[in-house]
């Protein structure tokens, strides 16, 4: 991965500072990066679950990713390390003993950033699931059962089980299995070769059409459009 900027890599990798008892509503990025975490903590929620960012995480997001973040009581400094299409889909997520000297060793060579990554980075435990993380995982699987069916399953009312989850992730239920279904469509058909129709069965969605709108949406392009031959 070559970071393409007009700005030298000194000043495309200085942290970014965020403000302590602070929260970011849920927003998302059209472009893959990695976040790693120098200073402070903070909880992140997206797409990929729920997330305890501290000092040595480093946060992969795919393009097109979503996210709220919610800060602890101190100052967050963290560093955001552009991707390629292609690395933001490969890499995964993890930590690292030392985050400052992952940052000096991508500023010596920005070019190789995605390389670094994926050698430096170690995958890291996740924290104990609640109820909205369970829910979110649920929705993230091709056949997703309905809200009211999850809920009667784990003995809360539908209602319940939709206040925490916008509480815990910014983001309605819905909304939320709408991002991740056509997400993953999205990351077939650029990655994959398998008809458009198959992969809309794959994801969940009704019929292709369906999909079609749904990753026009998302991408500002008809699927058809991602298959055709693009800079990852």
């Amino acid at each position: 991965m070559r970071i393409h900027t007009l700005l030298s890599p000194e000043a495309q990798l200085a942290p970014q500072r965020i403000a302590a008892a602070s929260k970011l509503a849920w927003h998302a990025h059209d472009q893959a990066y990695a976040a790693i975490v120098l200073r402070g903590a903070y909880m992140e929620a997206g797409d990929g679950g729920r997330y305890r960012a501290e000092p040595g995480q480093v946060l992969v997001h795919p393009p097109r990713s979503g996210h709220a973040n919610w800060i602890d009581g101190n100052q967050v400094a963290v560093v955001n390390v552009p991707l390629s299409i292609a690395d933001g889909l490969r890499l995964e997520s993890g930590s690292v003993a030392d985050p400052d000297a992952l940052r000096a060793e991508i500023l010596r060579a920005p070019e190789d950033a995605a390389a670094i990554i994926g050698q430096r980075v170690r995958p890291s435990h996740r924290p104990e699931q609640d109820l909205p993380d369970l829910l979110a995982a649920a929705l993230a699987a091709p056949e997703a059962p309905s809200l009211i069916a999850w809920a009667a399953h784990h003995r809360v009312s539908a209602r319940t089980i939709t206040r925490h989850f916008r509480s815990a992730y910014g983001i309605a239920p819905a909304r939320y299995r709408w991002r991740v279904r056509t997400l993953a469509a999205w990351r077939e058909i650029v990655c994959g070769t398998a008809p458009l129709a198959d992969i809309a069965a794959a994801a969940g969605f009704a019929d292709q059409a369906h999909m079609t709108r749904s990753i026009a949406t998302l991408t500002g392009r008809p699927p058809r459009a991602w298959r055709t031959p693009v800079s990852v």
